[in-house]
């Protein structure tokens, strides 16, 4: 990877700050009323047994990054790095298996987009936490959501999350 832009120096390492400003990331420039919008079109899409309701996590996290999608893919440190996009993909049809993981965790979840080409949900936590969900499990990937983009663009490892809510 070349060297290229860092809109906030210090706030990423610099190869991950470079690709999330390729991606379209400016922390100048929040997207609070098309996150509103998609905040609402996720909401609005109750599950069988669950709704989803927004939180300040994830409001902060969809306003900053909304339809910020990295593109790099390869190897990583310990995993494969994919591709991922914030805020699309099908998002609003999971309040019953995000719930479901809230309950495991202890904590409320909200989708945050996706991996791949749809083959995993990005979620956040009320805490501000990131998990992934595929069909080989659930994953924790970092404590913040910064901590987890530079995860997602380095290959760091996740964790599975066991069924007592730990990792």
């Amino acid at each position: 990877m070349s060297d290229g832009t860092d809109p906030q120096p210090g706030r990423f390492p610099a190869e991950v700050a470079w690709e999330l400003a390729a991606a379209g990331w400016d922390p100048q420039v929040l997207r609070e009323e098309d996150s509103d919008r998609a905040l609402a079109r996720i909401e609005t899409r109750a599950g069988l047994e669950f709704g989803q309701q927004r939180f300040p996590a994830a409001s902060a996290a969809y306003a900053e990054f909304l339809r910020v999608a990295p593109s790099r893919s390869g190897p990583g440190i310990a995993q494969r790095i994919r591709r991922f996009r914030i805020g699309s993909g099908q998002l609003a049809g999971l309040a019953d298996p995000l719930h479901e993981l809230g309950t495991i965790i202890g904590a409320r979840m909200f989708p945050l987009g996706v991996e791949g080409l749809d083959e995993a949900v990005l979620a956040i936590d009320e805490r501000g936490r990131v998990f992934s969900l595929d069909q080989g499990g659930e994953w924790f990937i970092a404590e913040t959501l910064d901590e987890a983009l530079t995860a997602l663009l380095t290959g760091a490892p996740a964790t599975r999350i066991r069924n007592n809510g730990t990792w």
